[in-house]
């Protein structure tokens, strides 16, 4: 599957702010709609806790 970065240069150098899978899928503003559906639903506790389980799993 191609991967593409759109990169940002700021002072502490050249950053990764978005990436883009097969080219045209964000998944900036896939986390971001992903995000905004949990707020509505439960609000910011609700997301506080997906964040915490998401990071978890990646933790191992």
């Amino acid at each position: 599957m191609p991967i593409d970065y759109l990169m940002h240069e700021n002072d502490a150098g050249w950053q990764i702010i978005d990436v883009y899978l097969s080219g045209t899928v964000s998944e900036l503003a896939t986390r971001r709609s992903e995000f905004s559906a949990v707020m509505r639903r439960g609000g910011a506790d609700a997301l506080v806790d997906v964040l915490q389980k998401k990071a978890a799993q990646l933790g191992g």
